[in-house]
């Protein structure tokens, strides 16, 4: 099957269902990490929450989960050096895999510009999702700031057209994601 996935009659295949019960597990943990979230950022001028762009038995695994933890340091490492004063890091384990949260004293708006370029230029930047979000729970996005969005890693598209529209198979992406993985996510970048 090609990475549209057709069938015969030009409609695209359609994927098994979830496990209802994975499936609760995981938006349960979504919640959680949500909550979480507004309530470290109420307190602090910027927080980033850095979370992986993997499918989800990729994401829940050990090696990812010890590739995140690396980079969150390597993070906070760079965003000491810029000027942006990280001040406390957070992490919280789910069903839906690691998030770690990096309260910063600097702005949002320019975290989320360092975080972009992070996201673009470190070599496993791609399979790294930071997310910002400023005082009072207020999300700081690409579009905001005048960012084009973030690319899918297949094809080029904006990614979330891709997902929205299940683009691409997930055998694809999950191989593409391995192959990052392996090749990176050793690495102490």
């Amino acid at each position: 099957m090609d990475s549209e996935q057709e069938v015969k009659n030009g409609e695209k295949a359609k994927r098994p269902a979830p496990d209802p019960a994975l499936l609760s597990a995981v938006l349960s943990a979504r919640e959680a990490r949500w909550r979480r979230r507004m309530e470290l950022a109420a307190d602090a001028p910027s927080l980033v929450s850095l979370t992986l762009c993997l499918p989800l038995p990729l994401r829940t695994a050990h090696e990812a989960k010890q590739f995140l933890k690396r980079t969150a340091d390597r993070l906070e490492k760079d965003l000491r050096e810029a000027g942006l004063e990280p001040a406390e890091e957070e992490s919280l384990d789910g069903e839906d895999g690691l998030t770690v949260f990096i309260s910063c004293r600097s702005r949002a708006e320019k975290l989320k510009l360092f975080c972009v370029n992070e996201e673009e230029t470190l070599p496993a930047g791609r399979l790294l999702d930071m997310d910002v979000t400023g005082r009072g729970g207020r999300i700081v996005g690409r579009a905001e700031l005048g960012l084009p969005p973030r690319k899918c890693f297949l094809c080029g598209r904006p990614a979330a057209e891709c997902v929205a529209g299940s683009r691409h198979a997930p055998e694809e992406i999950s191989a593409f994601a391995e192959n990052m993985l392996k090749e990176h996510g050793g690495e102490k970048e």
